[in-house]
This record gives C-alpha cells, sequence and structure tokens, in this order.
C-alpha cells in the first residue's frame, strides 16, 4: 500500500500531470518544424526534474556565505522583505500570511530577541506595478504583535519596490553611523545581490543568510514533483539575472 500511493502521487501530482500529457503529446505528434524544439524541451524538463542542475546552479549563490557566529554587540537587524503572501492577507483583513521565504521574520526576530538593545528594521514597500498600495506593512504590523515585539523597536520602510531601493531607503531611515553593527538578514540567494547594494553605499553589514533551499550530498532525484526543481531553477536564474541587470546600471 506504501509504495502504490507513493506510485498514484507520482504521477497524479498536477505539475507531473502536466509533464506527462505534454510529454505525450510531443511524442505522439506528426512530423512537424516544432516536433524537436518541443522534444528539447521536454528534456531540458526531464533533466531539471531528475539531475542535480537546479541545486548547482542555486547553491553556486547559496554557498557564498554561510550564517557566521554573531559579534557580542549589534545595533541593529535589517529583514528584507518578500517574505510575506501579501494578496491573501490583505484580501482576509490583515492577516498573518507568510510565503516560503518566511525564514526571513522567524530568524531576523529571534536575532532582535538574543539583542534586546538592537533596533529591528523591515524594508519593502510594494513590488508590484499592479497593486501599488500594497504594502508589506500589511503584514509587518501583524507580525511584530504576534512575535511579542515591542512596538519601539522596530521601524518600516515602505517605499522600496526592489533590492536596490530596500537598501537605499533603509540608508535614509536609519542614517547608520559608521561604527554602528548591523546584520543583513534574507535568502541565501538573495544575499549576493542584496549585501552589494548595500555595500556600494558605504553601509557595511553582516550577512546572515537564511531559506537554504539547495542540497549537497547524495539526494539525487529528490523531488517527487516536476515544480519544485523548476522553482529552484527559476530562482537561481532570477538572482544570476537581477546581478547582471544591477551591474549594467551601476547600482554595484
Amino acid at each position: 500500500m506504501f509504495a502504490v500511493t507513493k506510485l498514484m502521487y507520482l504521477l497524479l501530482e498536477p505539475s507531473n500531470m502536466m509533464f506527462i500529457a505534454f510529454a505525450t503529446a510531443v511524442a505522439l505528434m506528426r512530423p512537424s518544424r516544432l516536433r524537436w524544439p518541443l522534444r528539447l524541451i521536454c528534456v531540458l524538463f526531464l533533466v531539471i526534474w531528475i539531475s542535480p542542475l537546479s541545486d548547482a546552479m542555486l547553491g553556486s549563490l547559496e554557498d557564498r556565505y554561510a550564517q557566521p557566529e554573531l559579534p557580542a554587540r549589534i545595533d541593529g537587524v535589517i529583514v528584507l522583505g518578500g517574505w510575506q503572501d501579501l494578496i491573501p492577507a490583505a484580501s482576509r483583513g490583515g492577516i498573518l500570511a507568510t510565503n516560503d521565504a518566511g525564514e526571513r521574520l522567524i530568524i531576523g526576530a529571534g536575532i532582535a530577541r538574543r539583542y534586546p538593545d538592537a533596533r529591528l528594521v523591515f524594508t519593502g514597500g510594494s513590488g508590484d506595478p499592479r497593486f501599488p498600495g500594497l504594502k508589506e506593512t500589511i503584514v509587518g504590523y501583524p507580525a511584530i504583535r504576534e512575535l511579542g515585539i515591542p512596538a519601539d523597536r522596530v521601524t518600516f520602510e515602505d517605499r522600496s519596490r526592489n533590492t536596490a531601493e530596500n537598501a537605499k531607503f533603509s540608508y535614509e531611515l536609519v542614517k547608520p553611523r559608521a561604527s554602528e553593527i548591523w546584520v543583513l538578514v534574507t535568502s541565501a540567494s538573495h544575499m549576493a545581490r542584496s549585501r552589494r547594494c548595500f555595500d556600494a553605499l558605504g553601509w557595511t553589514v553582516i550577512p546572515y543568510p537564511v531559506d537554504f533551499r539547495s542540497a549537497h550530498g547524495g539526494f539525487w532525484f529528490r523531488d517527487r514533483k516536476i515544480a519544485e526543481p523548476i522553482n529552484r531553477f527559476g530562482i537561481a536564474m532570477y538572482e544570476w539575472t537581477g546581478l547582471a541587470v544591477y551591474r549594467l546600471y551601476s547600482v554595484f
């Protein structure tokens, strides 16, 4: 029964079903100019699914920084946005809704608890041009209430729309002194781009990566859903593209 249920899940999981249906349709196609390009797409998806390609691409970003031992004193913690699930939160009256990057909130708040004299900064406005008024503070305010963090310790920066603006507007709001020690918390894959944005402003921060998603070792063919490695592949492509675009526009 255990083996049967696992096999049924593998076959009936929606993203797997879509891939199987697509691959079957391509295999049954009559000869046409599209047949071989579509077959190559099928092969690419299959390689991403059953090989360590997505972990290798994402790991090349995530392995740049390890979680450090923090000093005895820090002056502040900056938690980058992107951990909120804004549309469900807004549509349900401002509930605490997080997404896969919710570890940013958990670890950032945990560091703030360890250093009760440190300031806690949440940075992030609306990164969606369709909903410019949908700010990340919709989830930020209930988050600090649920975590029991005093409101006077927390600063919300809600103007920024991307990582470069996270750094810029937080710098303008906080006005850090050169002697202050700040910790930057964001997803491991996002840390390379984030830290460069802060460095470009002359704001030296301690990178504290969280939300690791790549795996090392013998975890061969670890995903039962084809959507999961494709999602990791997409995150890696997004971050590598972001690094290139930021360099092109001389952000750092």
